[in-house]
């Protein structure tokens, strides 16, 4: 299909997102999100944000470390070792080094290449984080946002790249080129397509210093929503930076009463309050989850569709931005979408709760689709998972996933871009209690029920990814397959295809001899992960397929 922008179509109301593409030098464009049967197949990019630069003009001023030099920040809450320590397994830190291979929308940084950006169609051996390279970081850990990402490193290092309009970056990444590009898009002559170089402080990871943080700190897993980070520590203190957006483009980062003057942006780590002796974080596109030692779950952000797992009166919202209880007990593992998420407890049962209007959320299929969008008021049961052994959920925009620990994978929600990778039967497709269709088009719209993914190559899954309209998967066998919308490259198929239907082989030569272990995927761009048991003096033994 063309790679220009279709007409906007009629949107339910949704916070702005930096998920969408964007270009250096020029307005970051993005689609909007609309309600499920809103009329004709619309735009692939991204259906569930609103355009980045409407919302800093609205604003009043996003699948295993640490480092640095800068000054010393304000810091707040109880030290590493305080607290509950006595009753809390400190957390562990991935050891495993990983070779990083990005793809997609390079544009603003977030493959992390350098300053030239740009396109990436096949996957890429960032070099930067190379763990054959003596002098790039060895990750162990990463994550990604709707324009940024954030990993760990093997030596307890944090680095960031991306985009820091919104501080989502937690470093200061001013340099002496904005200046000079400034002044460029000051002249009129200046032409829309005009190349520039993006600046090297976000398009290259770069480690946030360690004076960020106290003495002694060490970090055990880091997340990444749309304009905001996480940081986890051995000891379960959690550390924030960035900013939640709302439907209006407004910020907020914290806020203490009803009456006060809101944060609107964290620009270095804080530790975030209530949360303590947490082993697990996981972020939406603008809210967070944060789960205990004794299986405790909590939530904080905006707090529109439910996201949260409760309802926030109007006149509380600041209390969105303080973590409170999620009522699901004896939690096990957490799980994110953009809008919904997923929690797994001791019982095998499997929960989802916040924005379901593709059925995203898999608990309500009579509802999902109508008009104006749908949201789950509590959280609540996805009875075709519980009991199956899910063991790890990843979702996007409108369509999520699931494998079990027998490496059956399971997608539902979405479909109409083809982001299930399913081939489904045309037993299936006349299902009316599995397939919605569009009202104006009559074509397969959403998969209203888990269904399993049985492609060649996919019948035992490892990993997998959703971005806002396409999924990486990863199968046991360490072989990457996409599918979905991927006009920007992210699917990794060489820009042949913008839209896949059924998952297809990434057989890319960078990744062909590469055995695969994670997927990982951001708005428009993705990123698949091979483990390094080598030497980084040379030896790279492991690191290619036997």
């Amino acid at each position: 299909m063309p790679r220009g922008r279709p007409p906007k179509p009629k949107v339910d109301k949704a916070e702005p997102s930096t998920t969408g593409r964007a270009a250096v030098g020029r307005k970051r464009k993005s689609p909007l999100d609309s309600s499920a049967n809103a009329g004709p197949k619309k735009s692939r990019v991204d259906d569930e944000v609103v355009p980045k630069l409407r919302a800093l003009k609205l604003q009043s001023s996003t699948l295993g470390a640490q480092v640095g030099d800068a000054a010393s920040p304000r810091r707040r809450g109880r030290p590493p070792g305080g607290g509950q320590r006595s009753t809390f397994a400190p957390n562990e830190t991935p050891s495993d080094s990983l070779g990083v291979y990005v793809f997609g929308d390079g544009d603003m940084g977030s493959l992390g290449l350098g300053p030239k950006g740009g396109e990436v169609p096949r996957p890429r051996l960032n070099p930067y984080l190379d763990p054959t390279k003596p002098d790039a970081f060895e990750v162990v850990q990463l994550s990604c946002g709707g324009l940024h990402m954030i990993a760990l490193t093997k030596d307890n290092q944090i680095l960031t790249w991306g985009v820091n309009d919104n501080c989502a970056l937690g470093k200061d990444t001013t340099w002496d080129g904005e200046r000079l590009r400034d002044m460029d898009d000051a002249d009129d002559a200046s032409s829309d397509d005009d190349e520039t170089d993006l600046n090297p402080l976000e398009s290259i990871p770069t480690r946030i210093p360690a004076s960020s943080f106290p003495t002694g700190t060490r970090f055990t897993q880091v997340a990444a929503a749309d304009n905001l980070s996480l940081a986890l520590t051995d000891t379960g203190i959690v550390y924030a930076w960035g900013t939640f957006l709302n439907h209006d483009g407004k910020s907020t980062f914290s806020q203490s009463s009803a009456t006060a003057r809101p944060l609107e942006k964290q620009p270095t780590p804080v530790q975030v309050p209530i949360l303590s002796s947490i082993t697990s974080i996981t972020c939406g596109a603008n809210h967070c989850l944060a789960l205990s030692s004794t299986g405790t779950l909590y939530a904080w952000g905006i707090s529109d569709e439910n996201r949260l797992g409760r309802r926030v009166s109007p006149r509380h919202t600041h209390e969105s931005f303080t973590p409170h209880l999620v009522e699901i007990k004896n939690v096990t593992a957490i799980f994110s979408g953009s809008r919904h998420s997923f929690a797994i407890d001791a019982k095998d049962n499997v929960w989802s709760w916040g924005l379901n209007s593709y059925g995203q959320a898999g608990s309500n299929p009579e509802g999902a689709g109508s008009a104006g969008g749908v949201y789950l008021d509590r959280p609540r049961k996805i009875p075709s998972l519980c009991g199956k052994g899910v063991k790890f959920m990843a979702a996007g925009a409108s369509h999520s996933a699931a494998i079990t620990k027998n490496g059956e994978c399971y997608l539902w929600g979405r479909m109409d871009c083809g982001q299930l990778g399913i081939e489904f039967t045309q037993q299936q497709l006349a299902n009316d209690d599995l397939i919605r269709r569009g009202e104006l088009r009559n074509e397969p719209r959403i998969c209203l029920l888990p269904t399993r993914i049985t492609v060649p190559g996919l019948e035992s899954v490892a990993s997998v990814a959703c971005g806002i309209d396409h999924t990486i998967f990863v199968s046991q066998a360490g072989k990457a397959f996409s599918a979905g919308f991927g006009s920007r490259g992210q699917l990794g198929l060489g820009g042949e295809e913008d839209e896949v239907t059924v998952a297809k082989l990434i057989n890319a030569k960078s990744v062909r001899d590469v055995k695969l272990v994670m997927a990982a995927a951001g708005g428009n761009f993705s990123v698949l992960c091979s483990l390094f048991k080598g030497d980084r003096a040379g030896t790279v033994e492991g690191r290619r397929a036997k």
